[in-house]
């Protein structure tokens, strides 16, 4: 029968019943000495796959490090190239600086220019999307900045939200995020959206340079004053290279 069956290609009936019977615990017992095995090589070598571990871990690490290096130098070029292509402004001199201080707390930069340079108190300070504050301090070779976002009394300048007709105010810090800009009009024509620029009516700082855009408008009926908050144009915290207008 086994020698009929194998000349046609099939198994014979014993066959068939024998296989039957011993192939489930068979491979059961195939499973378990597998799982042995496993377990034995995972002893043996628990010290190769820690060390491996480990090594996974730092190159997963160093490739996040990698990219967090590749976007700060791909934003620091698109920042060299705005500069670049920074528009003249008439009867005033650009003066490049470096970023070597950033003091959030006290709404304050240190630059890499000073009076060997021209730079003088008052004087605005630029990037290509806009106004951040102007000259407080200066020494021979560095020079404070008070940003625009400082809520010093004394820290306003004017500005306009261009519409037309455009709307004067003048403007101050209120938070690291917003300013305020209070409207001469009570009723000026301004709404969310509207792009905030200098006014050219404050000393040193030409009219036109961007400062930001209008996220809310609010009404004092009481006082009969119109007041609008803007969200700043520049992110100072990314900011590594400045013009000082003179």
């Amino acid at each position: 029968m086994q020698s009929a069956a194998r000349t046609n290609g099939k198994v014979d009936l014993f066959g068939r019943v024998v296989q039957g019977v011993v192939n489930p615990p068979a491979n059961l017992f195939t499973s378990m000495a597998n799982g042995a095995s496993d377990f034995q090589q995972g002893i043996f070598h628990a010290r190769s796959l820690k060390a491996e571990n480990r090594t996974l871990k730092s190159q997963m690490a160093s490739v996040a490090l990698y990219t967090e290096t590749m976007d700060r130098l791909n934003q620091e070029v698109d920042s060299l190239r705005k500069l670049q292509n920074f528009p003249p402004i008439q009867g005033k001199e650009k003066v490049p600086a470096d970023v070597i201080g950033f003091f959030p707390y006290e709404n304050r930069l240190t630059i890499s220019a000073g009076s060997n340079e021209g730079v003088n108190v008052g004087q605005p300070v630029v990037t290509p999307d806009g106004l951040i504050g102007r000259i407080q301090v200066v020494t021979p070779t560095t020079s404070q900045v008070l940003l625009l976002s400082s809520p010093e009394p004394t820290n306003r300048i004017g500005a306009i939200a261009q519409r037309n007709p455009p709307s004067a105010g003048l403007l101050r810090g209120e938070s690291a995020t917003t300013y305020l800009l209070e409207f001469n009009d009570p009723k000026a024509p301004v709404a969310s959206g509207d792009l905030v620029v200098t006014s050219g009516f404050s000393e040193h700082i030409p009219r036109g340079i961007p400062i930001g855009r209008v996220i809310q408008v609010d009404d004092n009926v009481e006082f009969g004053k119109r007041q609008a908050k803007v969200y700043p144009s520049v992110n100072i915290g990314t900011v590594r290279e400045v013009f000082v207008l003179k």
